[in-house]
């Protein structure tokens, strides 16, 4: 398709379908705007999550999951995602050329009174925030290499498949599966991914200690944390309303649902740490957050305002035990707690249909169930594979001593925070032989941890 065979659609229309399908149209595009907005998010709360001397690699892992997908949903994913269907298990048509005019999809848009170019920017989106899931749980330890290799999988074939099934008119949507805004399409695909890699990798050098007893690693900057936590809040106004493909009533509710589902879920975690912990943790709070944000987003166009507090506060408590559960009993390092978020308040989101709200039954609950049993093992049996063989080939994991040194130099050679760069530069010094340095060397790494 043309941009002159677009314009052709809408002069086709009648005056009060022009109307809609202009409003949609630039609605959708600004929702699809609001969900790409999310990877700032994403990378700021990652960073705050972390220590400093992994920020400039944060940053460049968040950035190239949109770039790489971009390249690989063009090529391949839009075709497996919303290519004509063979046997509900996956797209045959739009490879190379997602804007094919005789896919069904674009006439499908067309019915919608929505542009098929916006149509196609709001899925990858999509796309783009359930690859950078992933980034946030393997922080500070991953190779960037073979990062950028389980983000190509993930946007050009993991996460097109899956959606398929749910959205694409595979076999999950025959059967009436109900995923409105992506709880299990997109968080619960994320978070499963993000948990497998973080499994292979294998934690972080003092993570740990000899007896198996979890040590906690803070981040260096709170404030980047609870700023990336409020912008992917942001962001799900995009997320959720946009999901009605339409700027409608259901939109409008749909930012209702998702309003109390954020603001229960908050108050749910704070509460539910100040009680476990005696101190209101505000970790806990912003996953609380955004725990009832993921849950709410299988149902958020239709789910009544109480029933999306009760989702929203059983997300957050699920959740707060859950990461302590994959922390200390199971040993996964999940650096920011993204796979445990994304992962346990997207597999219970989506079971609620099957028990709240106009769809709930027997029969609902149990197509939910099994639509989560059967994603869950494609995406962690295919990504176990893959990362076995990266493991076996290129390497996942970064040296010890590049650990210590931290990422953003022994990756990327740079450093985000200029006292780091001055290290940079006095070990170089030292290698090239100028020994008198070492006293200059110990004084900036004094001044360092004093800043």
């Amino acid at each position: 398709m043309t941009a002159s065979q677009a314009m052709e659609i809408l002069s086709n229309l009648e005056t009060g379908d022009k109307l809609n399908y202009i409003s949609n149209s630039i609605f959708i595009f600004l929702c699809g705007v609001l969900v790409f907005s999310m990877q700032a998010g994403f990378a700021l709360l990652e960073t705050g999550m972390t220590r400093s001397k992994n920020t400039s690699n944060i940053w460049m892992k968040n950035l190239m999951d949109f770039c790489v997908g971009v390249f690989a949903y063009f090529l391949v994913g839009y075709g497996l995602q919303y290519g004509d269907d063979f046997h509900g298990l996956f797209g045959t048509t739009g490879f190379l050329n997602p804007f094919n005019s005789e896919m069904q999809i674009w006439a499908d848009c067309v019915d919608m009174q929505l542009n098929p170019y916006i149509y196609f920017f709001f899925q990858m989106a999509f796309c783009g925030a359930t690859a950078t899931i992933i980034s946030g749980a393997v922080a500070e330890r991953f190779k960037f290499g073979s990062y950028l290799i389980c983000s190509l999988f993930m946007t050009g074939l993991v996460y097109p498949v899956g959606s398929h099934w749910i959205w694409g008119g595979g076999w999950l949507s025959q059967l009436d599966f109900v995923d409105f805004a992506g709880t299990l399409a997109v968080h619960g695909i994320g978070g499963m991914a993000a948990l497998v890699c973080a499994a292979f990798v294998g934690p972080r050098i003092g993570k740990y200690d000899a007896n198996g007893e979890s040590h906690s690693i803070r981040g260096h900057n709170i404030s980047l944390f609870g700023l990336g936590a409020i912008f992917l809040w942001f962001g799900w106004y995009g997320f959720n309303p946009g999901s009605e493909l339409g700027f409608d009533d259901a939109a409008a509710y749909a930012a209702i649902t998702s309003t109390i589902a954020g603001g229960i879920g908050g108050l749910a975690g704070l509460l539910c740490s100040w009680i476990v912990e005696k101190k209101p943790n505000v970790d806990a709070a912003f996953n609380g957050t955004l725990a009832g944000l993921v849950a709410i987003c299988s149902t958020a166009d239709s789910q009544s305002p109480w029933g999306s507090a009760l989702i929203a506060i059983v997300a957050a408590v699920v959740v707060y035990f859950a990461a302590n559960f994959v922390d200390k009993k199971l040993h996964i390092d999940d650096a920011c707690g993204a796979g445990s978020l994304h992962f346990v308040s997207g597999i219970f989101g989506v079971l609620a249909p099957g028990f709240l709200g106009a769809t709930a039954g027997i029969k609902q609950f149990g197509i939910q169930l099994l639509g989560e049993v059967t994603v869950f093992v494609w995406v962690v049996g295919f990504m176990c594979a893959l990362c076995a063989i990266l493991k076996k080939t290129v390497g996942i994991r970064v040296s010890d001593e590049e650990q210590k040194l931290g990422l953003d130099i022994s990756e990327h050679a740079t450093t985000a925070y200029d006292y780091l760069g001055t290290e940079k530069k006095l070990k170089d010094r030292l290698k090239k032989g100028e020994e008198d340095l070492q006293d200059h060397l110990t004084r900036a790494k004094t001044k360092s941890s004093a800043t």
